[in-house]
């Protein structure tokens, strides 16, 4: 499958749906009777899911308060969607979110081939956003010198 037909089938397959959903209060039941409610934060397209300030709660047992939860999509039984939910509107407003985001990466990447000397080096993360302070005082690092860190919390997978 080419890439432009993979672009277009993860707009149109159910990853989309539960992408748009980010931001919002969701449940989501596991396939081994344990219940996780919390902030969608993210979600790609094999529906590995994170959430913030969440709450784990298996069917025996007690209930756990984690700021951070990642459950691999094979481990979802079913999503509850909030009641307020208007499907189609969530879908297009994700839709305008990523269309954005593409355009402002494509005009960032333009802008940064346009100045002299501007050959980034292979695996050079480009930064959007003005830098902050901090940032414009560092020397700049080689490609995989830094750590990688990322938050706490519980792993389902």
């Amino acid at each position: 499958m080419s890439s432009g037909a993979r672009r277009r089938a993860r707009r149109t397959t159910l990853a989309c749906f539960v992408q748009a959903l980010e931001g919002r209060r969701v449940v989501v039941e596991l396939r081994y009777d344990t219940i996780v409610r919390g902030e969608l934060l993210g979600a790609d397209d094999q529906l590995n899911l994170q959430l913030g300030g969440a709450t784990y709660q298996p069917l025996q047992g007690e209930k756990r308060e984690m700021p951070y939860v990642y459950i691999k999509g094979r481990h979802v039984r079913f999503i509850h969607l909030p009641g307020s939910l208007d499907p189609a509107a969530a879908v297009e407003a994700h839709r305008k979110r990523v269309a954005a985001a593409v355009k402002e990466h494509e005009r960032a990447q333009a802008q940064a081939a346009q100045r002299p000397g501007s050959r980034l080096a292979k695996g050079t993360q480009l930064e959007l956003g003005p830098p902050s302070q901090q940032q414009a005082q560092q020397a700049p690092q080689q490609p995989g010198s830094g750590a990688v860190g990322g938050p706490t919390g519980m792993d389902l997978g």
